[in-house]
């Protein structure tokens, strides 16, 4: 018997840190999930949305109040503009980009080398894991 969207999307959420409930399927580089749901692959955190609140009204965003791209818990979730989506952005310090120290590059490579992965030190240092790539591969262009 073939699951629901609901059934599935359930299926892989669970508890985390301060309260949010974290979908543990496959996730994007930016750290969203994903789920397929009539022959399309969604966010996670829309498709819990709607399964909670209906629709998402047409040019509406849904944004995270915990600032947790995997979070799908409802408490956690609100509709916004593109603007209110930026706002939010900037107002939670990761609208401009994040210049580490040679110090800081030099402590990524070093952890790295020790087998941290990329995306683990980016969130620790508040980068993306593209620019923990450049640095541990020594490019020159830096965020």
């Amino acid at each position: 018997m073939k699951r629901t969207l609901e059934e599935r999307l359930r299926a892989r959420l669970a508890f985390a840190s301060a309260g949010c409930l974290e979908w543990t399927g496959y996730r994007n580089r930016s750290g969203y999930g994903r789920i397929w749901g009539a022959g399309v692959s969604r966010y996670t955190h829309r498709a819990a949305w709607e399964l909670e609140n209906g629709l998402i009204p047409p040019g509406m965003h849904v944004l995270h109040k915990c600032d947790n791209r995997p979070c799908c818990s409802a408490e956690h979730l609100f509709l916004g503009t593109h603007s209110d989506n930026m706002a939010d952005m900037t107002a939670k310090g990761r609208g401009q980009p994040r210049k580490l120290s040679d110090a800081d590059e030099a402590t990524v490579r070093e952890r790295w080398l020790a087998g941290e992965t990329q995306q683990a030190l980016g969130d620790e240092f508040g980068v993306d894991r593209a620019t923990v790539s450049r640095i541990v591969h020594r490019r020159e262009h830096r965020q």
